[in-house]
């Protein structure tokens, strides 16, 4: 039982997505499922729990964990070509992280991180584009968890505005599939014929001052005079007000 379960059963307010819209966030294969289902465009995909025997898949493909965030288990290795290299990276999945693995449609194009803040009239749904300077990757142009939180991974306003509107009617779209409220932030990428797909939806985004990415996207779009303290500030009043607002509570 978590946390959001008990307070759904005592009836107390609480910010973000409720218990159920988080078990199924966890869960990479629901969350595509449930977008999927509702119109939302995501990467092709299949669930393998250890046992299962491997599908048939169309090559380049992207395995990786169905339950973590971060990047974590996401490597070069990720990105197979063949049937013996998913038979590996599935057991490597199975074996060294003890869970089923997600099996996608490899998404070679640019990455998009897009922040939801608020809800109805209060709702933002802000857009950055995820640069890496190519020295630091290896095979493959993905975002290995080594290149997380390091300072290497960098945050900007897309200069595509076509594209920036894309993702965010595309985050629009999967928010509202997944029930998702106050602040989420959506994973978006291009895949190999220029279209925008949905990767994963965060339902816990990360809210250190500075070093996180929603602080960094909001202060991109509403820069302060007090300077990222007052941008954080200004945030975080957003997603408390527009809660209390969900909740009857303004």
């Amino acid at each position: 039982e978590w946390v959001a379960d008990m307070l759904d059963e005592k009836g107390i307010p609480y910010i973000g997505p409720n218990a159920q819209t988080m078990k199924e966030l966890i869960q990479k294969y629901e969350t595509h499922r449930i977008m999927r289902e509702h119109g939302v465009l995501v990467p092709d995909f299949k669930l393998v729990a250890a046992g299962d025997a491997l599908p048939e898949v169309a090559y380049p493909a992207f395995v990786k964990p169905n339950c973590e965030s971060r990047s974590i288990g996401i490597s070069d290795d990720s990105v197979v070509h063949n049937r013996e290299e998913l038979a590996r990276r599935v057991r490597y999945v199975h074996e060294q992280l003890e869970q089923a693995a997600l099996i996608e449609e490899f998404l070679p194009g640019d990455e998009y991180t897009v922040l939801m803040l608020g809800n109805g009239r209060l709702q933002e749904i802000l857009p950055g584009l995820v640069t890496v300077d190519k020295t630091h990757f290896g095979k493959h142009r993905i975002l290995r968890s080594d290149l997380r939180g390091v300072g290497l991974t960098k945050i900007s306003i897309p200069a595509q505005q076509e594209r920036a509107e894309e993702a965010r009617e595309l985050t629009r779209k999967a928010t509202e599939a997944l029930k998702c409220w106050d602040h989420v932030r959506v994973d978006i990428r291009v895949d190999a014929q220029g279209r925008l797909r949905v990767m994963e939806v965060n339902g816990i985004p990360g809210l250190k001052p500075v070093k996180s990415w929603s602080p960094q996207i909001y202060s991109l779009y509403h820069p302060l005079p007090g300077g990222p303290a007052e941008e954080y500030r200004s945030m975080l009043h957003l997603i408390v007000h527009s809660a209390l607002e969900r909740h009857g509570l303004v």
